[in-house]
């Protein structure tokens, strides 16, 4: 087991060969598939631990088991060891991972701490916006509905008498009026009788209207002669006379029958005056009832329309915050979700960056690593060709730089981005708690300055040179805001905003590098050399290459005599060996190197004693401190023979001092 776990058969003789111990060769020189178990023991509880972190922070928005606690716990373990367990045993997922976490600090993570901020502004400054928003609200309706009951105690006070006394005489006429009716009703009930129709008076009349319909009709038919008709009248006067004198006396009869019965009814009426009086005092009494339904319609009714308004507006405004707090929940919700999301795509840009450097060998092979300069000083102590000192036209021409070389131009570009959005964000977490500072200073100083306490002021102090005999207290209606949380701002406002700015915005590029060396290369150490074998070769080939087209055009050169005619015309120029050329020279970049053409000050450049070239360090070096245009002039080099070595300078020499034959 022992054996198994810390022995790797193809690598132990090279380990002793090289003197390694065993732990360095673990952990520094073994590749990503060796010593496979002893790795998913090493890496099965880091897994872990990390997939932890990330369900604490991202995964428990996803839980779509909350309904049940156990069903929540089941799903939560069972994402944290599937996690665990495919980092331990998945190279290039446990490089996926780590890449992320790297990533989240970058210019990737920016997207991940802007969701942070703004559940961070939504938690703090907006949630003590909003409630100190509402105690403004509560304050405000607080103090209306305490105007309108000083307003209505001020009513009340100046017609305080006057109701009183309304009242008491709406009491009086209520009792008065009991009286009457009853009075009234005394009066009517012995004579309701004679006003009321029996049926005996009711058939009576229909049999006159009969006869006398009929009386109409036979007058009609039967019309009689001019003398008949007298005849006839002077018989019915001779008949009536006896029944008018009997019709007289029965009237006659009546109307005594009726004195005496007038006389009876008065008789027992005698306080009708005294009744009439009180019936004229009723009316006042209902003028007085009149004025107080109108008082109550006037004053008492609008007061409960506008106490219930202000409920009504109490109600709406609970309503209407009830609703923003359900947003911003729904908000938090959102935004938990996008946090996912953006994890997932940091996570997919970082499989497929992985990918890349394993199936792509230039994808960003551009890096000088200390492996490059031990593969250089190797070849340079076999007495190969190498590349030590690199010039910097080969460095701007193939993209070199080290790990901790300035960021490039792309790389500036890139950050302009970030940049912006770290701005905007700034700007608005900074107008946010603004804006809770301010209006927490507002409601705190109530007995202060300000729009508020100056309408309160004017509401309250309206007729205030008016004596009352009550006090109104105002504490009810002052409520203490909710302060702003400077310490929560500066925990997870502030300070995620300074780790943006410092991490995503100025040195994103520097996350990035970190990645691509010190996580995927030491994860794939041997990608990592073989990368690097790749770029080596690749430069050696561009300087052995560079130099040979350099040789050549030096050769066309010397043989065209172009050096001398490009030397006499800088000396015919303006300004040609006086004190303003010297200046322009030592100022600018005025000179160049006859091998690689890149432009140096013209006190740095090694000048030929016989010819008009001149070379940087770097080439004289190269060519062994020997002029090689001078070379091409002697003919010791042409385009069979390229170079020349200070070894072909001795077997010269020898050949000269030989003795001859």
């Amino acid at each position: 087991m022992f054996d198994k776990l810390l022995k790797e058969p193809y690598r132990e003789e090279r380990r002793i060969r090289l003197g390694r111990s065993k732990f360095i060769d673990i952990f520094f020189y073994s590749g990503v598939y060796d010593y496979h178990w002893l790795r998913i023991l090493i890496n099965f509880p880091i897994g872990f631990l990390i997939a932890s972190l990330l369900y604490k922070f991202a995964w428990h928005q996803i839980n779509f088991a909350e309904f049940d606690k156990v069903a929540e716990q089941i799903l939560k373990w069972s994402l944290i060891l599937a996690c665990a367990i495919t980092f331990a045993i998945s190279p290039l997922f446990r490089c996926a991972v780590i890449c992320v976490l790297f990533g989240a600090l970058g210019k990737n993570g920016q997207n991940l701490l802007t969701v942070i901020v703004f559940n961070s502004l939504s938690a703090g400054p907006i949630a003590n916006i909003v409630q100190n928003f509402q105690v403004s609200t509560n304050m405000i309706t607080c103090h209306i509905k305490q105007k309108e009951d000083m307003m209505t105690q001020r009513v009340v006070m100046s017609t305080g008498p006057i109701e009183s006394f309304m009242a008491k005489e709406f009491g009086k006429s209520t009792s008065k009026g009991r009286k009457v009716i009853a009075m009234l009703k005394s009066l009517v009930e012995p004579i309701e009788y004679e006003f009321t129709l029996s049926d005996e008076d009711k058939a009576l009349a229909a049999t006159i209207d009969a006869a006398e319909v009929l009386q109409r009709r036979d007058a009609m038919v039967n019309k009689e002669p001019e003398d008949v008709k007298g005849d006839t009248g002077n018989k019915i006067q001779k008949s009536a006379a006896p029944a008018w004198n009997k019709l007289k006396s029965k009237v006659v009869e009546a109307v005594t029958f009726c004195d005496q019965m007038t006389n009876q009814v008065l008789s027992r009426t005698k306080n009708l005056d005294s009744d009439l009086t009180d019936a004229h005092n009723l009316t006042e009494d209902i003028m007085d009832h009149l004025r107080v339904n109108m008082h109550y319609r006037a004053i008492v009714e609008p007061r409960n329309v506008r106490i219930y308004g202000i409920k009504e507006v109490k109600y709406r405004i609970a309503q209407n915050f009830r609703l923003l707090k359900i947003i911003l929940v729904t908000l938090k919700q959102i935004l938990g979700c996008l946090f996912v999301l953006m994890i997932y795509t940091i996570f997919r840009d970082s499989v497929k960056m992985i990918r890349n450097y394993l199936n792509d060998i230039d994808f960003d092979n551009v890096y000088l690593a200390p492996y490059f300069w031990h593969i250089d000083r190797r070849r340079e102590n076999e007495g190969k060709i190498f590349l030590n000192p690199l010039s910097k036209a080969e460095m701007h021409a193939n993209n070199l730089m080290t790990p901790i070389s300035p960021p490039t131009k792309a790389e500036i570009r890139a950050s302009w981005l970030p940049l912006a959005k770290f701005i905007f964000l700034l700007v608005t977490a900074s107008f946010v708690v603004f804006v809770d500072f301010v209006f927490h200073r507002i409601i705190y100083n109530i007995d202060g300055t300000g729009f508020i306490a100056d309408l309160i002021k004017e509401m309250l102090d309206f007729d205030y040179q008016s004596q009352r005999n009550m006090t109104v207290s105002l504490e009810e209606c002052i409520y203490n805001p909710v302060s702003p949380d400077w310490r929560y701002a500066g925990k997870y406002i502030f300070f995620p905003l300074g780790i943006m700015f410092l991490l995503q915005v100025i040195f994103g590029y520097v996350i990035k590098r970190i990645t691509l060396f010190c996580v995927i290369g030491n994860i794939f150490r041997k990608r990592n050399k073989a990368r690097i074998i790749h770029l080596y070769n690749k430069m050696l080939f561009v300087r052995t290459n560079g130099r040979k087209l350099a040789r050549a055009r030096i050769r066309f050169q010397v043989e065209r005599r172009i050096l001398q005619r490009e030397e006499i015309q800088k000396k015919s120029k303006l300004f040609a060996d006086t004190i303003v050329e010297e200046i322009v020279d030592f100022l600018f970049k005025t000179g160049m190197c006859l091998m690689c053409e890149v432009k140096h000050r013209k006190r740095n450049l090694i000048n030929c004693l016989n010819c008009p070239a001149a070379y940087c360090s770097v080439c004289y070096q190269e060519n062994h401190k020997i002029c090689y245009a001078c070379l091409a002039k002697q003919g010791e080099v042409s385009s069979t023979k390229t170079t020349f070595t200070p070894a072909d300078m001795q077997k010269d020499e020898m050949l000269e001092t030989a003795p001859t034959k």
